[in-house]
């Protein structure tokens, strides 16, 4: 896991490269997964189109795990743990 920096649009908080596939994780501070917003989805896919990986929204703080699809990106929710055991 490593910080990258995207070129003109800040910088990528972790690429994860697992067995089968690389991802671009955007770490956020939110609780809930229904509160991730267009912004937020469209700063991960600009990433994911710049490394050519599989964009990942991470909800550390959530108060649950819970795995959603939205827009084209996974939103996860969940530990560090749960995180590395769901992508690998």
């Amino acid at each position: 896991m490593k910080n990258q920096v995207l070129p003109g649009r800040g910088d990528i908080d972790v690429v994860f490269k697992a067995r089968r596939e690389t991802y671009n994780i955007e770490i956020k501070s939110i609780q809930d997964a229904s509160k991730v917003s267009r912004k937020h989805i469209a700063q991960v896919l600009a990433a994911s189109d710049y490394l050519k990986t599989s964009p990942v929204i991470w909800l550390p703080k959530a108060k649950e795990k819970r795995v959603v699809s939205r827009g084209g990106v996974t939103v996860f929710c969940g530990t560090a743990r749960q995180l590395y055991s769901h992508f690998n």
